[in-house]
């Protein structure tokens, strides 16, 4: 327990670097969010299908609203393809300020930058190879898939085999996920310690292997904190639409509120697997 309060108190001292990576995330989502404003206003401005909308999510009326607009949401895709990139990038900053200012315990936000910027190449190479596993590892099963049951539709006489397919390969890419992402953190951390590339991509390996149980344990606990984070959202917002412009507003405050604890949570993830990595003393 006091390594867990620990933790959760190192996870407090980061709110400054939480507050400048959720805001970087919420600046991202409101241009695409008024992209897509701009194109649904053009498109039905005065339509009745705004309004049941605004009463409350149908889904029929939405679908219904985009298969009678082919091209709406066209700019927005492209827009959303370039700010994917480009927060693809700023990640590996973000990240790289985030991870220097755990391991050195400095949460100031100069630390936070220096960290991002002195450690930019070296993390975008982590990152390379972390997009190299996901895609191997989702080529082979999507590869092995497919030699095995072939088309689900033919395969199977009814949809619970083939929905059981999904739960298992959605579990499966779950723990790859973790062990990926368990890698790629433990290597950075080691990397700011011992700056080689290649020493730091071996004793990733080494450390995730040697603490796999641990390390798996704090990814599912990750992802059903996430998990509840996004049903205890729909149980209390659901389908309230935007009736009033009061429900608009809780309805905004709510949503940040979840979305910022995302942010904190993946600092809390960050000092778990720091906690793991004490810096090794020569």
């Amino acid at each position: 327990m006091s390594k867990v309060a620990h933790v959760l108190k190192e996870t407090i001292l980061q709110w400054k670097v939480v507050f400048i990576v959720y805001i970087s995330q919420f600046f991202f989502g409101l241009i695409l969010a008024y992209s897509m404003y701009a194109e649904m206003y053009t498109s039905y401005d005065g339509s009745l299908a705004l309004e049941y909308l605004a009463k409350g999510f149908d889904r029929t009326v939405f679908m219904d609203m985009v298969n009678s607009q082919n091209e709406m949401f066209s700019s927005s895709r492209g827009l959303a393809i370039i700010l994917l990139i480009v927060y693809c990038f700023m990640s590996v900053l973000l990240q790289g300020g985030w991870l220097y200012t755990i391991r050195k315990k400095e949460f100031s936000i100069r630390s936070f930058l220096r960290g991002g910027w002195k450690y930019y190449f070296p993390f975008l190479g982590f990152a390379g190879i972390s997009l190299l596993l996901f895609l191997l590892f989702g080529g082979g099963v999507g590869y092995l898939f497919t030699s095995w049951v072939g088309d689900p539709l033919m395969t199977f006489s009814s949809e619970k085999p083939y929905v059981l397919w999904i739960i298992f390969l959605v579990c499966l890419y779950a723990l790859w996920t973790i062990l990926v992402w368990s890698w790629s953190v433990t290597a950075r951390l080691h990397y700011i310690n011992q700056p080689s590339f290649i020493k730091a991509v071996k004793l990733g390996f080494d450390k995730v292997k040697q603490n796999l149980g641990k390390y798996i344990a704090i990814g599912w606990l990750i992802i059903g904190i996430h998990v509840f984070l996004m049903f205890l959202y729909y149980w209390i917002m659901g389908d309230r639409g935007a009736s009033s412009w009061y429900i608009v507003a809780v309805g905004i405050i709510f949503q940040q509120t979840i979305a910022y604890s995302r942010v904190l949570l993946r600092g809390f993830s960050y000092s778990l697997v720091e906690d793991l990595n004490p810096i090794p003393t020569e």
